[in-house]
């Protein structure tokens, strides 16, 4: 059942209400309850990687922040040279303007080019939307997760306005114990349709009494899908208020571990974190179990939010329809939880998934409002 509080206009009562957030999230941590991070975060478009081998793609990669000159590092790669010169979004005159003899234009300059961002690059619109994309599934399993919308920005200073500055991030955390929802698997069929890597996931169940947990960095790519990369044994949690600089140790050790991979072209995706800002907490929607508990649970909502102390028959009647749909629309997610777990252990098991079939999996459907309701509601 959706938390129907609505955001207060005194900013001291905001500030109460997302410290209270704030606790209830620290509660399902220390309760044991499994929680991860995932971004939508990507530098290159998928037309990156059918441009150029994997070769070219890791030596681009490479000097993407270098202050090599553009004319050196062309006249060095002819095959890249020639692919960009053949490029419909350049051409041959453009990128000879950047190879000529006085050009002091480093690759750096030319990789920050309005062509190149186009073809090649996520501007910040493209990011903006991919992270709102991500969101719109998140919250579409709110009967089983909670999430903190968390702002990282970059160490590195970022002089191109065109670029992202700062890397929207997403620490979801399970709601409570389910038969049917694997967070795990979840997490990772996300990051599998949003490009991603990785994502760092934490079983939890237990902590030590210092409160540090064991956070794993487990692969997403087809090749080593599950695969557990990293292991992070010193991550801790020790409070509601420093959640934020919990999240940027965290961010900032997978950085560290990206960064020392020889010749790895997925550096880029995880930069290193000066700060992590909480933007938003998403607290995951409440099913208490008992069909009675959720009437009176809704009405207790109403009451809070200014409602009359008595309610007439219609406004009861309405309450119960609305019971009975969130209901019904639990039972759809644990359906879909099964789904999403099958795709998993396929993938797990090395077949190949399509991300068609991964997007309609993870696509939350609706309880049809014209649907009759059975009677056993358990």
């Amino acid at each position: 059942m959706k938390h129907p509080l609505e955001k207060l206009k005194d900013p001291i009562e905001n500030l109460l209400l997302e410290s209270a957030k704030l606790n209830r999230v620290y509660e399902k941590i220390r309760s044991g309850l499994p929680f991860g991070i995932i971004s939508a975060f990507r530098p290159f478009k998928g037309v990156f990687t059918k441009d150029f081998t994997d070769e070219e793609q890791k030596v681009l990669i490479k000097v993407a922040k270098s202050v090599s000159l553009t004319r050196d590092f062309l006249r060095e790669n002819d095959g890249i040279y020639i692919k960009l010169c053949n490029c419909k979004m350049f051409n041959k005159a453009f990128v000879d303007k950047f190879t000529t003899d006085k050009s002091k234009a480093t690759m750096k300059d030319f990789m920050s080019t309005q062509g190149f961002i186009t073809r090649y690059k996520y501007s910040y619109s493209d990011y903006a939307q991919e992270m709102q994309r991500l969101k719109s599934f998140l919250d579409g399993k709110r009967d089983f997760l909670g999430y903190i919308q968390a702002i990282g920005y970059w160490k590195e200073e970022i002089e191109n306005d065109i670029l992202p500055n700062k890397e929207i991030s997403f620490f979801v955390f399970q709601n409570e114990p389910s038969k049917t929802f694997n967070l795990r698997n979840y997490l990772l069929l996300l990051a599998r349709l949003f490009d991603q890597e990785a994502i760092c996931y934490c079983k939890n169940a237990i902590h030590d009494k210092e409160n540090t947990y064991r956070v794993e960095l487990v692969s997403a790519l087809s090749g080593g899908f599950n695969e557990v990369w990293a292991e992070f044994a010193d991550v801790t949690f020790s409070g509601p208020s420093q959640l934020p600089q919990s999240l940027t140790r965290l961010k900032n050790k997978a950085a560290a571990f990206f960064s020392k991979q020889p010749g790895g072209n997925c550096g880029m995706s995880f930069k290193e974190i000066d700060k992590v800002q909480i933007k938003a907490t998403c607290m995951p929607n409440i099913v208490t179990g008992a069909f009675e508990d959720d009437i009176k649970l809704s009405i207790n909502h109403s009451q809070w939010r200014g409602y009359p102390k008595v309610f007439d028959i219609e406004k009861i009647e309405s309450i119960e329809r609305e019971v009975i749909e969130e209901r019904e629309q639990h039972k759809i997610g644990s359906a879909q939880n099964l789904k999403i777990n099958q795709i998993a252990d396929d993938l797990k098991q090395g077949e190949v998934v399509s991300n068609k079939l991964i997007a309609n999996a993870l696509i939350m459907q609706k309880v049809p409002s014209d649907t009759p309701h059975d009677d056993n509601l358990d």
